[in-house]
């Protein structure tokens, strides 16, 4: 029987460190997706932790402020504990069924403190490379507990996801991807005439607006009546000031400080590139604005920037190491795009066209809304999770296969389609089945890894079953695999034997089995939803993700049982890489058994070191 969502509200309670007026890139994500949730019907409320105490409501949301920032930058305790006792009378009043975190300020601290106030699940968002600033692997850090507390991770862009499941493997099948987004700017202005440069962002070391003052001495030599005005303020400041002084660049370069978010489209429509030298970064909005304005950008090649710039397509990217060893080296990209304006032209036109494309602000909030009905979802039976990447043209028979297989057993099921950034028709295919209970999730092209892990993250189930999108699933094939596990509750999964098929596309000199053969692989299994988060999620910088998943879960006593029924057919063809790789010949999997065997020999040493040793020796 295929489970069918009901759609219901959410009572929403975030707590996120800005809003506007407030600067900031989480102050505008909060001001363009949260109004957009409140249509959803989702009940909104916000505690931002700046400035206040005032509340009030706007666009549909009830605003909360109280100087949380404030009280903890001075390290005021008798403060903190007010704000605390406050978070609390909130909680209690709001009764939330569902808390939004955002980790960038302190307001997680109070949540974290008052779990015992009224409880319900926590959706966590990383908006910047956190992995990089905490010590995941000390499980009493604030960030550690943060993390292990919340059921759903979700991050701005796939470098910071990415960086999550591999310093956390243990929480990689709580990790979803969302991009932030951006309204849709009607007819974007003509690049003007003038060399007018601009950079916004926090005066912060991360932002690397140092390396653009030792570059801009380049920009000036042969466009000496360039101009460029700096948008942002921080502690960084008086720095960029000494270090501004020192260059004799104060009649050329302008730090404007804090500008009113309503002045944004007039900087962009002013500039002629848009310049962003960060030395690290989650999903910048100044730059998805820019792009949305059509302005070319020249920055650094680092995580989220480079997810918005495509080299040489909508802008320019840099090198790190150059950066910082050759300021000359921006200055040159700079003034190629100011000599250029036919190249200035086309990298703008190509941003926006992309950015209209790839990050939608309703596509964002259609996102989080998913995660937020799979936070608070009631449990179903058997969760099928399809990691799709341009796979219309097989998608159908995968379909077709698991509906057939969920009409015929008396559970719920419910199935969930990823599209991996398809090119193709991958999510009009997946559509068509909605009607049939089939749900569709769209992320940025991770691989595969990736998909299965978000899959994981937005069902709620007693087992899962994993799907490739080109494969089947022949008649009886969930019955076979559920009936041990309910038969024996220490089972952690059940396998089954495969079988290969050739496509009428499959090269001549593809190699496949058409014997029965039993496989230990979760696309060949039915696992219990307590298996992954006993061994975690997949690992998302191996190709062979689900070999290696297995090898890892079996080095450390994955408890499974076999069935001899055949419970996939696993489709040979042109654009898939199994021709050259069959299941019993892939040479790729040397790597995954050494994988395993050291993750075996480590639970050896780890339990070698907690054995008390012998007095007598």
């Amino acid at each position: 029987m295929i489970h069918h969502r009901s759609i219901t509200s959410s009572r929403l309670f975030w707590l996120v460190g800005e809003f506007p007026p407030n600067p900031g890139g989480i102050a505008t994500f909060a001001a363009t997706v949260g109004p957009l949730l409140a249509r959803l019907d989702h009940d909104m409320h916000l505690l931002v932790g700046w400035n206040g105490p005032a509340r009030e409501q706007l666009d549909g949301l009830d605003i909360i402020r109280e100087p949380i920032r404030d009280a903890f930058e001075r390290g005021a305790a008798s403060e903190i504990m007010h704000f605390r006792r406050r978070v609390i009378a909130l909680k209690h009043e709001i009764q939330p069924t569902l808390y939004h975190v955002h980790a960038s300020d302190p307001t997680p601290v109070l949540h974290l403190t008052t779990a015992s106030a009224a409880p319900a699940p926590t959706v966590l968002t990383m908006h910047n490379e956190m992995v990089k600033l905490f010590a995941v692997d000390d499980p009493d850090s604030l960030f550690t507990r943060l993390l292990h507390d919340s059921r759903i991770i979700t991050g701005v862009s796939s470098s910071v996801t990415r960086q999550a499941a591999l310093a956390v493997p243990e929480l990689a099948h709580r990790i979803v991807t969302i991009p932030n987004g951006v309204p849709i700017f009607a007819n974007p202005p003509s690049l003007p005439d003038r060399p007018q440069l601009l950079a916004i962002g926090r005066l912060m070391h991360q932002k690397g607006f140092d390396r653009l003052v030792r570059a801009m001495p380049t920009v000036l030599i042969r466009h000496p009546d360039a101009q460029l005005d700096v948008i942002g303020e921080g502690p960084e400041r008086p720095a960029l000031e000494a270090l501004i002084t020192e260059f004799g660049l104060t009649d050329s370069i302008t730090l404007h400080g804090f500008v009113d978010r309503d002045l944004v489209p007039g900087l962009l429509a002013d500039a002629q590139v848009v310049i962003a030298p960060s030395r690290y970064e989650g999903l910048p909005y100044a730059l998805l604005e820019a792009s949305m304005a059509a302005r070319p950008i020249v920055a650094s090649r680092t995580g989220g920037i480079d997810e918005v710039v495509i080299d040489d397509e909508t802008g320019t990217l840099i090198d790190q190491k150059a950066l910082d060893d050759d300021p000359t080296v921006l200055g040159h990209a700079i003034c190629a795009l100011l000599d250029d304006r036919a190249l200035a032209h086309r990298y703008g036109m190509a941003g926006r066209e992309r950015t209209i494309r790839v990050f939608s602000v309703n596509a964002c909030a259609a996102a989080y809304d998913h995660v937020y009905r799979a936070a608070t979802a009631a449990v179903v039976d058997i969760a099928v999770i399809i990691p799709a990447w341009n796979a219309g043209r097989h998608l159908t028979a995968a379909l077709d296969s698991v509906i057939a297989n969920a009409a015929s057993i008396d559970a719920t099921v419910q199935i969930l389609v990823i599209d991996d950034g398809s090119t193709d028709d991958t999510s009009e295919v997946a559509s068509r089945y909605a009607d049939q209970g089939v749900e569709l999730f769209w992320q940025p092209n991770l691989n595969t890894a990736m998909a299965r892990n978000a899959g994981i993250a937005l069902t709620n189930s007693r087992y899962v079953a994993h799907l490739d999108a080109d494969d089947t699933w022949p008649a009886g094939r969930l019955a076979a695999l559920m009936a041990p596990l309910e038969l024996d509750p220490d089972l952690d999964a059940v396998f089954g034997r495969a079988i290969e098929f050739a496509d009428a596309d499959a090269p001549s000199t593809a190699r496949w089995s058409p014997e029965p053969m039993l496989v230990r692989a979760p696309t060949v299994g039915l696992l219990r939803r307590s298996t992954h988060d006993r061994f975690g999620g997949f690992a998302p910088a191996l190709a062979l993700d689900q070999v290696n998943w297995t090898g890892q879960a079996l080095a450390r006593n994955l408890r499974y049982g076999t069935v001899d029924d055949i419970v996939l057919s696993r489709r040979i063809h042109a654009a898939n890489k199994s021709h050259s790789q069959p299941f019993t010949t892939d040479r790729r999997l040397v790597s995954v058994v050494r994988n395993a065997l050291a993750a075996r020999r480590r639970q050896a040493d780890e339990a070698a070191r907690a054995r008390p040793s012998d007095p007598a020796q």
